[in-house]
């Protein structure tokens, strides 16, 4: 219920007439509840979409906040480390980001090569904390299970056996 109701928050942003908003809310309602894509099992992709969509929702609301940035980044590194999967995601709101802010102010005016280089600085910082803020709850976890004699298991159960049973029987 919390992954829908971040969806519809997320389209609200995206969307600016109700009907598309709506339609894209029940979609996505009614895809992530039949058991078609997913089973009548609790996959990992199920518990990565709340995640995920709040760190999209958060990096777009057009604050170009440091905090919202670090929590952005925060968000897509717990759906790493439930599925290594959302790793994809990381690069594409990095993508994104980079795209749009890039379309958005550089190179349109007929300002000096000085400002435009400040401009995509300034750009690359909001990156920079999103790819910071995704790494250090990583690295922090990776300390702690290696502090307690448990990285092997950590490295099977996030990165070898996450990805090696798509192809299995």
């Amino acid at each position: 219920v919390a992954s829908i109701i971040v969806f519809y928050l997320l389209a609200k942003e995206l969307f600016k007439n109700s009907s598309a908003r709506f339609i894209a809310t029940t979609f996505y309602s009614v895809m992530f509840a039949v058991p078609i894509l997913e089973g009548n099992i609790a996959n990992a992709e199920n518990f990565m979409a709340l995640p995920i969509l709040a760190a999209f929702y958060l990096a777009i609301l057009k604050k170009n906040s440091f905090l919202l940035m670090a929590l952005s980044g925060m968000l897509l590194s717990i759906a790493f480390l439930i599925k290594i999967v959302a790793l994809f995601d990381f690069m594409a709101l990095i993508a994104a980001i980079f795209v749009l802010k890039f379309s958005e102010n550089l190179f349109f005016g007929k300002e000096s090569i000085k400002k435009e280089l400040k401009k995509l600085i300034s750009i690359l910082k909001q990156e920079i904390i999103l790819f910071i803020s995704f790494i250090v709850p990583i690295l922090l976890t990776v300390l702690f299970f290696a502090v307690h004699g448990a990285f092997s298991d950590f490295w099977r159960a996030v990165l070898s056996q996450n990805v090696g049973y798509v192809g299995h029987g």
